[in-house]
């Protein structure tokens, strides 16, 4: 049971510290982050956004969860191979992780796409009462949107990253027009080991029909305040 003196905000900073943020993200970007969580749970009152409403847990089963793939996105373009300016996040829910990107990447695009009209019309709410000027909100299908913006994003995106979306079996079927060819990124985010990554890394099983993907790493990190591992995958096409 959460404490009745906890308090979000320095659990958040204590949280950044632990994922080694602290000089990553300021002190805008912390309030953005506790009026997210706050507008988060008032529309949750109403819309049930989310089944989990106490605090200590939409720190860090929702906000730390998305926090910490900020590094792993870092050292990606880092490495000086990859460059991650459009971002998609496919069923992007309640925001996780698209908004939390949005906050720690104010000079990247991110683009957010949910099936469900209510978690889009907060998302959109979000992103005024924030002022995220570099999101964009489609509420469509994943299959409609690839399908209805065909000349605008085919080839285009840089990362599809996807968070309790689908099998990334269906995640790649679903996005893979949209990735920019050679250089785009799949990231899927993942509670426990998915079989379909170490598959994909056997070639010697030439009837997979994703065996043009390339999975090239696997990082697993602990959640601050959770007893809990998380995994990143990382993939692409050869």
């Amino acid at each position: 049971m959460e404490n009745s003196n906890f308090d979000f905000q320095t659990a958040l900073i204590d949280g950044l510290q632990q994922l080694n943020l602290q000089d990553f993200i300021n002190e805008s970007q912390i309030l953005q982050l506790v009026n997210f969580k706050n507008l988060l749970q008032k529309w949750n009152k109403v819309y049930n956004l989310t089944a989990i409403k106490n605090e200590l847990q939409i720190l860090t089963h929702h906000f730390l969860d998305c926090l910490a793939i900020i590094s792993p996105l870092q050292n990606l373009e880092n490495s000086a191979k990859f460059s991650l300016q459009n971002i998609l996040d496919v069923g992007s829910g309640a925001g996780f992780p698209g908004i939390i990107l949005a906050i720690c990447f104010p000079q990247k695009n991110i683009f957010l796409i949910d099936g469900v009209d209510k978690k889009c019309s907060f998302l959109r709410q979000v992103c005024i009462e924030l002022n995220l000027q570099n999101t964009q909100i489609f509420h469509e299908k994943v299959p409609n949107f690839f399908e209805n913006h065909k000349e605008k994003f085919s080839n285009f995106f840089d990362l599809i990253i996807s968070r309790a979306f689908a099998d990334s079996g269906k995640f790649v079927k679903l996005t893979k027009q949209g990735i920019k060819a050679n250089s785009g990124i799949f990231a899927a985010m993942k509670a426990k080991p998915e079989a379909f990554f170490y598959q994909n890394q056997n070639q010697n099983q030439n009837q997979n029909q994703n065996q043009n993907l390339d999975f090239f790493q696997e990082i697993e990190f602990s959640i601050p305040f959770l007893n809990q591992q998380r995994r990143i995958y990382f993939f692409n096409f050869k």
